[in-house]
């Protein structure tokens, strides 16, 4: 997943990846681990490197309600 001007987007990569250089945290878990993670379980039993704190600023960002009188589609 990569978080760039606001979009959160994601893409498939191959298991034995190597992250780039630049990446502030990466985490190499499966899709239910990841599921896991955004339920509030936490980091056990996934291979991260970087800074950790990165990922609970990025759920903070989740925790706020969405705007509901956003205009998603305008005239």
């Amino acid at each position: 997943m990569n978080l760039h001007n606001g979009a959160l987007t994601h893409r498939a990569m191959p298991v034995h990846h190597t992250p780039k250089p630049h990446a502030g945290l990466t985490l190499i878990l499966t899709r239910a681990q990841l599921l896991g993670v955004f339920a509030g379980k936490g980091l056990a039993g996934i291979e991260t490197d970087g800074d950790p704190e990165l990922l609970a600023r990025l759920l903070s960002y989740a925790s706020e309600p969405p705007d509901k009188a956003f205009p998603i589609v305008t005239p």
